[in-house]
């Protein structure tokens, strides 16, 4: 649910960013796609557990050497039916 003076919209074209960047970019981190978002690494998250839900992004931990594994989000198979697929154009330009 959106927070007052946030609209609905703006919640969906960051998530919609998210799932681009994950898409040409592949899997990452909450704070990596904050820094290219511009926005905090925990308002990500939110937008990241929501993709979650809706079964568009899963988290795989991976280790760092000091403390917990991080978090790197990737794409679904769900998600990625989202993005056109240009076979056509690829044989063509072959």
């Amino acid at each position: 649910m959106p927070r007052e003076g946030q609209s609905a919209e703006a919640g969906n074209n960051t998530r919609h960013a998210i799932l681009k960047f994950l898409k040409t970019e592949g899997p990452a981190d909450a704070a990596t796609l904050a820094g290219h978002l511009r926005l905090t690494a925990m308002a990500v998250r939110q937008h990241l557990y929501e993709l979650e839900d809706q079964k568009f992004v899963v988290a795989e931990e991976r280790p760092v050497p000091l403390g917990r594994p991080a978090k790197y989000w990737k794409l679904t198979a769900k998600a990625d039916r989202l993005f056109p697929q240009a076979y056509a154009e690829l044989s063509l330009s072959l």
